[in-house]
């Protein structure tokens, strides 16, 4: 069972996909939820929080909280999500919510991996307090 936390930033993440797809394209947002079959998996298997996928666009959205974030299995997912993007044939930008204070971490964090990796994805980092960060 998810935290009351991580699904808060789920509902961040949601939010923030809605504002830039047509009301149309909802249909499209795929979330990550217990008993939900179907949700889409991507490269190494892993399955993000929300993913919105059409022909030409891709938003995979993965929320973590002060716990997760450090940990190897979410800088596993991260570095997944992130080839994902950068192999999508169409624009494609990865969204992480998390605490506000893991904010600075976060953006650093990134930063390098896109570096470490020659990766142009666009990464936007969103956290509890409305900050939001293109990366």
């Amino acid at each position: 069972m998810e935290s009351q936390c991580h699904m808060d930033l789920v509902d961040l993440i949601v939010e923030y996909v809605k504002k830039r797809v047509s009301s149309e394209e909802y249909s499209f947002i795929q979330i990550d939820s217990s008993g939900q079959s179907g949700t889409m998996r991507v490269s190494d298997n892993y399955v993000p929080d929300v993913v919105y996928r059409t022909s030409n666009k891709l938003i995979i959205g993965e929320a973590k909280t002060y716990e997760d974030f450090e940990r190897k299995h979410s800088k596993d997912q991260f570095d997944s999500y992130l080839k994902e993007c950068n192999y999508f044939e169409g624009s494609a930008e990865l969204i992480v919510a998390i605490p506000w204070q893991l904010l600075i971490t976060a953006q650093n964090y990134f930063r390098r991996l896109k570096k470490k990796n020659g990766m142009e994805v666009e990464v936007i980092v969103l956290d509890d307090m409305g900050s939001e960060k293109i990366i």
